[in-house]
């Protein structure tokens, strides 16, 4: 692969960061982006101007580092698991308290969801049930087959909140 220009784009600024054919793992500070918002979409161009298939971009990454005062932390960031199939060995029948691995600083919070369904696309179209707790608190949506979770963490702006684990633990009656 032949990169020619490699450009970042943000908060309708784009900005060409390289133009080579060789690679890179280089720091750059494009100026354009100075003063400007972090939060939102940030999109990486690139062109490949040599013929068929020779190379991969295997992957990039946007370290965000601030001259002076407080880095900026997103005001709010949410996750979302994929839908679960629970009874893959039997049928549901219960559901224990919820745990979540939380770490939240001063004036940062959570809030999480619950919604079930008996097959994906009923879950997928249910209402969220919450929030709930994630000290223990029993779930209070209805026992079913499938479940998806979502957490939504605010920041105080400084701090980051974070989430190293969620568990729902269940019981299962075998067919």
């Amino acid at each position: 692969m032949r990169l020619r220009r490699r450009g970042l784009g943000h908060d309708g600024v784009t900005t060409v960061l390289r133009n080579s054919s060789t690679s890179t793992n280089r720091w750059y500070t494009p100026p354009e982006f100075a003063g400007r918002p972090l939060a939102g979409a940030w999109t990486l161009h690139v062109d490949d101007e040599s013929g068929g298939s020779t190379g991969n971009l295997q992957s990039w990454t946007i370290t965000v580092l601030t001259d002076g005062g407080p880095g900026q932390i997103a005001d709010r960031a949410e996750w979302v698991s994929t839908v679960q199939d629970l009874g893959t060995l039997g049928t549901v029948t219960a559901f224990g308290a919820l745990d979540a691995g939380l770490t939240l600083p001063a004036g940062a919070g959570a809030a999480i969801y619950v919604r079930t369904g008996a097959d994906p696309a009923a879950c997928a179209a249910a209402a969220w049930v919450g929030p709930i707790a994630g000290g223990g608190d029993a779930v209070p949506a209805a026992v079913a087959r499938h479940v998806q979770l979502r957490v939504e963490l605010t920041s105080n702006g400084v701090d980051e909140p974070t989430l190293d684990f969620l568990e729902l633990p269940y019981t299962v009656a075998p067919n």
